[in-house]
């Protein structure tokens, strides 16, 4: 099975995997986490190669983030395909995973593709948030912590994540 970027971009949902289902669906379509942790706040996260699905008490799934995304995307030259476990892969479509992507590689492909964007910063990322409220977070302090000229065009993509958010494009 191939889960799609794109598809998660455009839906917010990561393959057939969406906010509110319940995490044992999640178990039952992506298999065995090899990491559950308990956040000691009543949260949990199922973990997947680089991919955590947040629950609560509930059990039902509140976010889908994929973090320290350069620790786990950049394993096979040239391609796209990234396995998510022995049964999954991940089409990443925006970025090959042979090398760290930057905020100008992303602007121009969702460019090319007319797919709605806006751009927000706060004090830790700048970001590039799509109307299905998932957002590609880039670290703007570590890098720059004194520098307020720098060059977002030129950070690192870190991770993306769907964390539902009131506002829309």
């Amino acid at each position: 099975m191939i889960i799609s970027i794109k598809d998660f971009v455009l839906t917010g949902k990561f393959g057939d995997i969406s906010i509110g289902m319940n995490k044992d669906q999640v178990i039952d379509y992506l298999g065995e986490p090899y990491k559950i942790t308990n956040y000691k706040n009543e949260r949990f996260g199922l973990y997947y190669n680089g991919f955590r699905f947040l629950y609560s008490t509930t059990n039902k799934i509140y976010a889908i983030t994929c973090q320290d995304f350069n620790d786990f995307f950049i394993e096979k030259p040239n391609t796209r395909v990234f396995a998510l476990n022995d049964g999954v892969e991940v089409d990443t479509y925006f970025f090959t995973v042979s090398e760290p992507i930057k905020y100008k590689e992303i602007i121009n492909r969702i460019k090319i593709e007319n797919i709605k964007y806006k751009e927000h910063q706060d004090k830790f990322w700048d970001k590039i948030i799509f109307e299905s409220g998932v957002e590609f977070l880039f670290n703007n302090w570590c890098e720059y912590p004194e520098d307020e000229d720098y060059d977002k065009n030129e950070l690192e993509l870190c991770g993306f994540r769907n964390f539902p958010i009131k506002e829309k494009i």
